[in-house]
């Protein structure tokens, strides 16, 4: 399962978790920037106020905004939520328990990479194959990336006295790895 955020059609953030993304069906697996329409309710043993449950077999995709026609659209969708800096975010959630955030750096230093494990953990399997207690299906197999990523950058808040470094997560940075590496085969 994975924790998936988006934006709200009302210009506010929020998480989908539990989402199995690999064993949606092919027309509802949206790409990023789409808008999406499912049932989704409150998970209340979760405290960030974003956090919401997703009846998977309503979701469906009704649009997806094409990266460089709809540029502008999408600023306009994403500009409203820009925080000033990762204080100010990491503040929001001492306050508020709010989790999702996005804010312009002042400087980017440094992309890092580093060798990681070529294989996943035992404990990483267990997670990866964990099925829901109703969960039938067998979910595909997820190769692991043996490497790890993460941003090195200043922000632009007289709050930042320091140089932060922010793993990346993000699943398309993992897949654009998988392509370059089908692609560029060594």
């Amino acid at each position: 399962p994975i924790c998936t955020a988006g934006i709200t059609d009302t210009g506010e953030w929020i998480r989908l978790y539990p989402l199995v993304y690999r064993n949606l069906k092919d027309n509802q697996q949206f790409k990023k920037y789409s808008w999406v329409e499912a049932n989704v309710y409150r998970n209340n043993k979760d405290t960030r106020p974003e956090s919401y449950k997703v009846d998977e077999s309503t979701l469906k995709v009704l649009e997806v905004l094409n990266a460089k026609k709809d540029a502008e659209e999408r600023k306009k969708i994403i500009n409203p939520l820009c925080k000033v800096s990762l204080e100010e975010i990491k503040e929001l959630y001492k306050e508020q328990y709010v989790s999702l955030g996005i804010f312009k750096p002042k400087d980017v230093l440094d992309l890092e990479i580093v060798p990681d494990y070529k294989s996943w953990t035992d404990e990483e399997q267990a997670k990866l194959g964990q099925l829901g207690l109703f969960d039938n299906k067998k979910l595909k197999p997820l190769e692991k990336v043996p490497w790890k990523f993460s941003y090195k950058f200043t922000c632009n808040d007289e709050r930042c006295k320091t140089v932060h470094k922010l793993k990346i997560t993000d699943w398309e940075l993992y897949q654009t790895y998988r392509n370059f590496k089908n692609y560029y085969p060594t």
